[in-house]
């Protein structure tokens, strides 16, 4: 027969397990957004306008 004490326990220890898998997940979402920002800063971006082309005109 389980208690109420043992009951809180086992309650406790579940949401204790859940915010230990939560910290890990925020963790390795943490890390991608590194290796995303270091692969961004290997990237250079150069936009150019073509003077003649008349798209471009206004833009």
């Amino acid at each position: 027969m389980t208690t109420d004490t043992d009951r809180l326990a086992a309650e406790v220890a579940q949401v204790a397990q859940v915010a230990q898998v939560a910290q890990v997940a925020q963790v390795a979402q943490v890390a991608q957004v590194a290796q995303v920002a270091q692969v961004a800063d290997l990237i250079e971006v150069v936009e150019f306008t073509d003077p003649l082309c008349p798209w471009a005109w206004g833009s």
